[in-house]
């Protein structure tokens, strides 16, 4: 017990390193390329991020419950892990063929920083990190992608000097999860190399066809957190979405680590009270209030000091993202309270099926609403699509609170 937590305060370590050694990065990056290259740079990463969410979403959950249930065979024999390689790597060849065509339809993308791109989506293939969090390697995974960050800023701060470093500066950050990839690779490769005979090449079909069902809805909902700087690349143009990515980056960091409480809270506190339902609801009331305030106290001072960050991050020329990012805030609010009704009622109700159903509204509430905004950048001109954006998802976070609360009432 005392290993697994230990283990578990390492990740958890680990993750947050992993977070704040990108932001890092920001002073460098908008400096050196200023707000119409630091956007055309997001848009590219942003359209790759999509294709690596594609060839993971939907495949990596099923396969870490797959090889859980099996850890120590799975070790010595990784099947999971072969058909998962084989069944990814087709869906990867799919996605680059869709990500060819993408310059033709989104006006701030270039096939230059698009194939500077690709090593993101090749070090997720790489990088099989349900094989290794469902084998007991969470420390190691951890580490190792820790430096392989840690590697990709020094390269930042020590090649990305101006503008014509573009090019460069988008190779060397999709190279991150590649060295990880690489320094990992001879954990799970010796396993593969050692009964490569005993191993199944043809099951990864089965795998497949058993999957099929969820890979688009998980692709979709996982897309929705990229839908904004790709639908901003295509209507807004690479200055707007550089401003938008500027705040964005910051706030996805902290809803991130929002999200690492929440699931502290219900594993550490609330999981294992599970079957005393009066207790459980007493202190579920508790942390409902506790929490939105503590957080909201801390929104505020945060508000207060954007135009300070924004400064100290990227500098006079993305002041314009200070409306941004505090819009923004409000938004990473409303949606750490909305994923902690989610979570601690589902604990109770265990209603699997309203889960999915907020899950499509969302997809259905993101892609609306950016249709509508690419639109209405065809009937006028406008300045401020980053703020409209902003304002936009907090307006989604609001309505699916209210579509959950409504659900809530109508299941009683």
């Amino acid at each position: 017990m005392y290993s697994r937590s230990l283990a578990a305060l390492a990740l958890l370590v680990f993750q947050v390193l992993g977070l704040v050694i990108p932001l890092l990065t920001l002073p460098i990056l908008s400096n050196a390329l200023g707000v119409q290259g630091f956007g055309q740079v997001m848009i590219a990463q942003a359209l790759v991020l999509m294709a690596v969410l594609w060839v993971d979403s939907g495949f990596n959950t099923q396969s870490q419950q797959l090889a859980a249930k099996v850890a120590a065979a799975e070790i010595l024999k990784p099947q999971a892990l072969i058909d998962n390689l084989i069944a990814r790597s087709f869906a990867a060849l799919k996605a680059m063929c869709v990500l060819s065509m993408t310059p033709l339809l989104i006006p701030g993308v270039s096939y230059s920083l698009l194939i500077a791109s690709l090593p993101l989506l090749i070090g997720t293939l790489l990088f099989p990190q349900w094989w290794l969090l469902a084998t007991g390697h969470s420390v190691l995974l951890g580490l190792v992608t820790v430096l392989g960050r840690l590697v990709s800023a020094v390269l930042i701060w020590w090649l990305v000097l101006d503008q014509g470093d573009i090019w460069i500066a988008t190779l060397i950050i999709s190279t991150a999860t590649l060295l990880s990839g690489l320094m990992l690779a001879p954990i799970w490769a010796r396993p593969v190399l050692r009964h490569f005979a005993h191993l199944s090449w043809s099951s990864w079909r089965d795998y497949v066809r058993e999957i099929k069902p969820i890979l688009l809805p998980a692709f979709l909902a996982s897309a929705c957190a990229q839908l904004p700087v790709v639908a901003l690349g295509g209507f807004a143009g690479a200055a707007q979405t550089g401003l938008f990515s500027a705040a964005d980056r910051l706030t996805r960091a902290g809803a991130h680590l929002l999200s690492l409480v929440e699931q502290t809270l219900v594993t550490q506190w609330l999981q294992p009270i599970a079957t005393e339902a009066d207790r459980l609801r007493k202190l579920r009331g508790q942390i409902l209030i506790i929490l939105p305030l503590g957080l909201g106290l801390a929104l505020v001072v945060v508000w207060q000091l954007a135009p300070w960050i924004i400064r100290l991050l990227y500098q006079d020329r993305f002041l314009e993202a200070v409306s941004i990012l505090q819009i923004l805030l409000v938004w990473a609010w409303l949606q750490t309270l909305r994923r902690l009704l989610v979570a601690f009622f589902w604990l109770i109700d265990r209603h699997i099926d309203l889960q999915a159903r907020i899950q499509w509204f969302e997809i259905a509430l993101y892609i609306s609403f950016f249709f509508a905004l690419a639109i209405f950048s065809l009937l006028a001109e406008f300045a401020y699509w980053g703020v409209m954006a902003s304002a936009g998802l907090c307006l989604i976070e609001v309505c699916l609170i209210g579509f959950f609360v409504a659900s809530q009432r109508l299941s009683r």
